[in-house]
């Protein structure tokens, strides 16, 4: 699978917040534990088939960006500038959107475990790399033909981890769904990392900088799951029989079954 003759175009927009970030938030100082990480991006993406003939590529895109920029008020760092390895200045700068089309079908992509999907769903440049200078968060949404389509997004892990990447995207998909609470959703997001983690004084961080907290590895294994509707509803309500947990969606119910896993081969 050629990726350079999948990829038909590229637009890239800068979404800034939707509301000017206080003085007295302009600067957000890295915690210790953000100081020792690299400058690894955490990727995350979800797929949607084609729901409706109702909404239109623009019209999907518009929309996001719309949402996106009112979620980044409340996640001001992300739309900062990285100033060395002490903080983050939150002047606004905003974060990079790719749009992008993709002449195959979304299932070309998933059921095919040998593809560089990597290539095709995330922002060019960012996975992998140690020294990406675009934005904090990186965001791509991506066509396919058949009408499906991917929204990604790379999360620079000196300002968030998994559960700021899990909140950040629960918050945009509500704001997303309710298009009439632009004007007034407002979530209380907390970056007080630096204050239970005190960063290293300045004398220290050429030394802290240098280390490099994730092992070097010539080859690394990735492997695709893949749950068909049929067992996914078996589980579903056998975890709901369980645990009397109502309303639980398809990604939760995958996530914590994977991570049940997990931990029973790390004990």
């Amino acid at each position: 699978m050629s990726v350079s003759r999948l990829v038909s175009s590229v637009c890239k927009k800068i979404i800034k917040p939707y509301s000017s970030t206080p003085i007295s938030l302009g600067c957000h100082k890295l915690s210790y534990l953000d100081q020792m990480i690299g400058g690894i991006y955490i990727p995350f993406a979800l797929f949607y088939p084609k729901l409706s003939n109702t909404w239109s590529s623009n019209i999907i895109s518009d929309h996001l960006e719309k949402s996106l920029s009112k979620v980044l008020t409340n996640y001001y760092p992300l739309a900062g500038k990285l100033n060395g390895n002490v903080s983050v200045d939150c002047n606004d700068h905003g974060v990079e959107f790719f749009t992008t089309k993709i002449d195959c079908p979304m299932s070309e992509i998933l059921n095919n475990p040998y593809s560089d999907k990597d290539n095709l769903v995330y922002p060019k440049g960012v996975l992998g790399a140690y020294s990406y200078k675009g934005s904090l968060a990186v965001f791509q949404l991506t066509h396919f033909n058949c009408g499906g389509i991917a929204v990604s997004i790379c999360l620079a892990h000196k300002v968030g981890d998994g559960y700021t990447l899990g909140n950040f995207m629960n918050h945009w998909a509500s704001i997303a769904c309710n298009p009439m609470s632009l004007e007034t959703y407002h979530i209380s997001s907390k970056f007080y990392g630096a204050y239970y983690f005190p960063p290293t004084q300045d004398d220290d961080l050429s030394i802290v900088s240098n280390n490099n907290i994730v092992p070097e590895r010539e080859e690394c294994i990735a492997k695709t799951f893949s749950c068909s509707s049929s067992k996914l509803s078996a589980l579903k309500t056998r975890v709901i029989n369980q645990s009397e947990v109502q309303n639980l969606t398809d990604t939760e119910v995958v996530t914590a079954f994977i991570y049940q896993r997990v931990c029973k081969l790390a004990e």
